[in-house]
């Protein structure tokens, strides 16, 4: 029994916007540092607040960043339009596995390192994910692992 096209469709679009995300930092690095000078560093940016050759380093990092979140999401996307399409419970764990694994782990390190910020903004994505589960999770068990 397949999941109903609203939830697996739902898990591609913000799969993909994770994908999309991720590849920003690589392709745009200067407008999502920008982007996270307002969330993170509102009052300096991330250049006056560590210098110069720290921000060089940190815009390398960020594109770190988004290569792994591109890689990713090519795992979700794979997991969504195979096992989790079809209702089974292996691609379900797959995919909430790997999230809520991300979210235990950088949520409470952004928060222990001063950035309410981000862990704001892993909550955003962690709904944008738990909507979908949670709404397939019965329908899921229901078949049996």
């Amino acid at each position: 029994m397949q999941v109903s096209p609203i939830w697996w469709v739902w898990m591609l679009t913000v799969s993909v916007a994770t994908g999309v995300f991720g590849l920003a930092f690589v392709v745009v690095p200067e407008f999502m540092i920008r982007l996270f000078d307002a969330l993170l560093f509102p009052e300096s940016g991330v250049d006056k607040a560590f210098g110069t050759q720290a921000g060089a380093y940190i815009r390398f990092t960020c594109g770190v960043l988004g290569a792994v979140m591109t890689g990713w999401s090519v795992m979700m996307v794979s997991w969504v339009l195979g096992p989790f399409r079809r209702g089974e419970p292996l691609g379900w764990i797959a995919l909430a596995g790997s999230i809520i694994g991300w979210y235990v782990i950088d949520t409470p390190h952004s928060l222990l390192s001063g950035y309410p910020g981000n862990a704001a903004l892993n909550t955003l994505f962690l709904i944008a994910f738990a909507v979908p589960l949670a709404a397939t999770a019965s329908q899921v068990w229901r078949k049996g692992v």
